[in-house]
């Protein structure tokens, strides 16, 4: 009976060292998997943060890019640059208070016609720019100072804008509107004609008694000067805006997992992210970059469809992106190669 009794407790006593040792080891090998998936978190988290930084600096090298570009688009020299204002064949028909101002508009325009007579009125005009239109001589742009010594018939504006045909017609404001008031008929070709602009020489020369001699209305020296200035400007400015909005850039927009790519994409140039989760963080960038005038050309989206119809609203030329499959230890985030294998698709996207 002993015997079987001791047989027992050694039965006994194995199966709990066996059991015991199953548990220690189940518990180890949790331990090991939560230890890894931790180590594995540890991991996604640094990446996320390197991918955060590294998109930032993407996105401050292209916006201060954009910006310094916006930056020479305003500078007056380099617009002239563009629009290679000096050599235009500017045509220029006026009365004696263009007439002053030749001299100076021939340096400044030394390819230009400048026509300019005393006391002058619509029906010279008329002629002047029928003759050259027929004879081919007409250049363009066409710049028209008509209006000082008579009240000009809307009929005749028009009738002189249409003998310009596709020509761009600059039509100078005058400054005895309190004699013959052809201010609204002036402004109103600009709304009638896509191809007239309006210099504002009424309103440039309002508070300025030095542009002018003892009648108001003819210019001094000065006069002169700022008068052609104000010319160029105005045609540089029309010209420069007509010319292609040759629009660059690349915006890669999504959430986190699109930004995951940053660090295999810093040496793209053009480039910048655009990671918001929701649908009004979204608008919100892009509202502020379009006030700013440093929207991108081309967009790629990851996300559903809504995001993908929003970003399109202000950058048409707008793709999809499918995400790869392999994600991090998280569900969610893209593995390591994942994110490596998406940024080298994309990059082929850009550059090709």
């Amino acid at each position: 009976m002993k015997q079987k009794e001791t047989k027992f407790l050694i039965v006994l006593v194995i199966l709990l060292l066996v059991g015991s040792s199953a548990i220690v080891w189940r518990e180890n090998e949790a331990y090991k998997k939560h230890k890894a998936y931790e180590e594995a978190m540890q991991a996604l988290t640094a990446r996320l943060e390197e991918a955060q930084t590294a998109a930032e600096t993407i996105n401050a090298a292209y916006i201060q890019a954009k910006t310094d570009e916006n930056s020479r688009k305003a500078d007056p020299s380099y617009r002239e640059s563009m629009v290679n204002t000096a050599q235009l064949p500017v045509n220029a028909i006026g009365d004696s208070v263009m007439l002053s101002a030749v001299p100076a508009l021939q340096a400044a325009f030394p390819n230009g016609y400048f026509d300019a007579e005393v006391s002058r009125s619509h029906y010279p005009l008329l002629s002047i720019l029928q003759e050259r239109s027929y004879a081919g001589t007409l250049g363009d742009p066409v710049v028209i100072a008509i209006g000082t010594n008579n009240p000009v018939p809307v009929e005749a504006a028009h009738q002189a804008v249409e003998l310009c045909g596709e020509r761009q017609v600059f039509w100078i404001t005058t400054t005895n509107n309190w004699q013959f008031d052809n201010h609204d008929m002036i402004w109103s070709l600009a709304d009638d004609y896509d191809n007239v602009t309006i210099i504002d020489w009424e309103t440039a020369s309002a508070d300025h008694p030095e542009y002018f001699g003892q009648d108001g209305i003819h210019m001094s020296d000065e006069g002169c000067t700022a008068y052609v200035q104000l010319i160029r400007q105005t045609i540089t400015d029309r010209l420069f805006a007509l010319l292609p909005d040759e629009k660059t850039g690349v915006v890669l927009a999504g959430d986190e997992r699109m930004m995951q790519t940053a660090p295999y994409m810093q040496d793209i140039q053009d480039l910048c992210y655009c990671a918001k989760p929701t649908l009004s963080e979204m608008r919100a960038v892009l509202e502020d970059w379009k006030a700013r005038d440093i929207l991108p050309a081309k967009a790629y989206v990851t996300g559903d469809k809504e995001m993908a119809a929003l970003i399109r609203t202000f950058i048409p030329d707008t793709h999809t992106v499918t995400l790869p499959e392999d994600t991090a230890v998280d569900g969610f985030h893209l593995s390591e190669e994942a994110a490596e294998a998406l940024a080298q698709n994309i990059r082929k996207e850009i550059t090709r």
